[in-house]
């Protein structure tokens, strides 16, 4: 695969998993996931709303909240 090719493919995943976010979040469920200055092993929650908490995982069923208001 060429790097153009690579690239095209890059931006569609992109716009597919910002779909389905947008479908979570529509529906009342909020989503996970991190931006370039997250810090590392953190998780970003985006809330229906739109507010953010700045998360860690504890284990499978426990997260800490580590900024409330990120």
């Amino acid at each position: 695969m060429e790097i153009g090719d690579q690239i095209e493919e890059h931006f569609k995943n992109q716009k597919e998993n910002n779909d389905q976010a947008q479908l979570c979040l529509s529906m009342g469920i909020p989503i996970y996931y991190v931006e370039d200055n997250t810090p590392e092993n953190y998780l970003i929650k985006k809330y229906p709303n739109g507010k953010k908490q700045l998360i860690n995982w504890i284990d499978r069923n426990t997260q800490e909240i580590i900024n409330d208001n990120y």
